[in-house]
């Protein structure tokens, strides 16, 4: 059995942790509901499927190449909520306790660095499984680039998708 790189969309993972889980705040108020869905759910992930090697895709703050090309790129994308934008520098924090390697390139989404991550490891004697729910990434797929179905168990055969 080949050794197990996951790479997880941070971005898309934090959204669901975040419409997961009711409004929950600390004793001060501040929202904490996405930091404890996330850690949930990467700890499950962590302990269940032991992977040999972790990172994180991240969205850098700023434009991307495909806002500076097209202006309106995200227009119709509704903006972050506050309580959800609040919980990013915790969640940050969650990644720098883990030890877990962010990887955060300037101009481009963190599908961007996914897809650039299964190119680069493509001839690597490694198993590359996509942390995602973003059905986009199913193009990425192969006997070697597999993808989770739904985010959650890597074990699922790539070819068993719909």
């Amino acid at each position: 059995m080949s050794e197990r790189f996951f790479i997880l969309d941070g971005p898309g993972f934090l959204f669901r942790a975040y419409h997961a889980l009711p409004f929950l705040s600390t004793s001060r108020g501040v929202p904490s509901h996405a930091v404890f869905g996330m850690s949930t759910m990467l700890w499950k992930l962590l302990r269940e499927d032991t992977p040999d090697y972790f990172a994180v895709a991240w969205d850098p703050p700023g434009p991307t190449f495909r806002e500076e090309k097209f202006a309106a790129y995200k227009e119709t994308r509704a903006p972050t909520p506050d309580d959800l934008r609040s919980q990013i520098a915790y969640v940050k924090t969650l990644f720098e306790a883990l030890r877990l390697p962010v990887l955060e390139v300037p101009g481009f989404e963190a599908d961007d660095v996914l897809g650039t991550v299964v190119e680069r490891t493509r001839d690597l004697p490694i198993e590359l499984v996509l942390v995602t729910s973003d059905k986009d990434m199913l193009q990425l797929v192969s006997p070697r680039r597999s993808r989770p179905s739904g985010g959650s168990s890597p074990r699922r055969s790539p070819t068993s998708w719909p």
